[in-house]
């Protein structure tokens, strides 16, 4: 068994002590030219969103989810669900987006869309961020857990690659006189190579094999970026 599979059996271990029954409920607003109002994920793993002052279920399951924050994504939020993996004894943790509704009646169908399976988790973390600059093409990212990293535009994949052991967002995109600032995203692979992931054009993104680094904090501390 390789490294990313001992790693997967690792994190369904740790998901079995912390379960969704420790967290405490988790409400957030919703983003600009939603249909619902908020969002509730429950200790149980149920998820609802407010809509015209109605309590609606979208799913059930579901560990972790965030708000997407790029006013041109055609979805509105992005969620963890659990879910049984029928190539395996164990269960996968999966990405799903989740569409705006229609103004129509009052809990309209939960359009929603697996766009990743089995997401990586590193460091205590599901490995998925939404982007917020709008000066980006792309929207949302993440990985799973056999190292696949992929990016995402409003509409379709912008950008995969294989390999991938971690990434981190880059604060300083499109900051004047910041180190890399035309970067939104910086990947790791498994030999200590950074992927420098553009902002604006990502399929123009290419694999730094000039220098490798321990982790992306060593690749972050050697180039004097916060």
């Amino acid at each position: 068994m390789n490294f990313k599979g001992l790693r997967s059996i690792a994190f369904m271990l740790v998901l079995a002590v912390f379960s969704t029954s420790a967290m405490a409920d988790k409400t957030r607003n919703a983003r600009s030219g939603d249909v619902a109002s908020q969002y509730t994920l429950e200790t149980d793993g149920d998820f609802f969103r407010t809509v015209n002052g109605n309590k609606c279920q979208i799913t059930n399951k579901v560990e972790d989810f965030k708000i997407s924050m790029h006013p041109s994504d055609k979805a509105v939020v992005y969620f963890i669900r659990e879910e049984s993996n029928s190539s395996s004894s164990y269960e996968t943790y999966n990405l799903y987006v989740l569409h705006n509704a229609s103004r129509t009646g009052q809990c309209p169908k939960a359009s929603k869309k697996k766009i990743v399976s089995d997401v990586a988790y590193v460091d205590g973390k599901f490995k998925y961020n939404v982007v917020s600059n709008t000066n980006t093409t792309i929207v949302n990212v993440a990985l799973n857990a056999n190292g696949q990293f992929t990016a995402w535009d409003n509409n379709q994949v912008v950008l995969t690659q294989n390999n991938v052991e971690d990434y981190t967002l880059h604060n300083k995109f499109g900051v004047s006189g910041a180190p890399f600032s035309s970067y939104v995203v910086f990947a790791i692979n498994d030999d200590g190579y950074v992927l420098k992931v553009k902002g604006k054009t990502p399929s123009s993104s290419k694999w730094d094999r000039g220098t490798q680094y321990s982790d992306l904090a060593d690749f972050k501390r050697s180039n004097r970026i916060q």
